[in-house]
């Protein structure tokens, strides 16, 4: 069985794209895979907890809200 394969091609004309590029540069030959697994499984992470936040910053504001119309 054939592994996944990724092919990744940076468009130099774009800012975020040559700052990638600069930083996947920085990770030594052998370890790239895995810091691009890390990178992905955090953002995912990050965009998880964020949407957890948000909701709950959500709820703390109807809770808020509904104290102040009793008082």
């Amino acid at each position: 069985m054939n592994r996944p394969h990724f092919l990744f091609r940076p468009n130099m004309q774009n800012e975020d794209h040559r700052r990638a590029w600069r930083l996947l540069q920085e990770v030594p030959e052998g370890q790239k895979s895995a810091f691009i697994v890390r990178a992905i499984l955090q953002m995912d992470q990050e965009d998880r907890l964020e949407t957890m936040l948000r909701r709950v910053l959500r709820e703390e504001q109807i809770t808020v809200s509904g104290q102040k119309d009793t008082a």
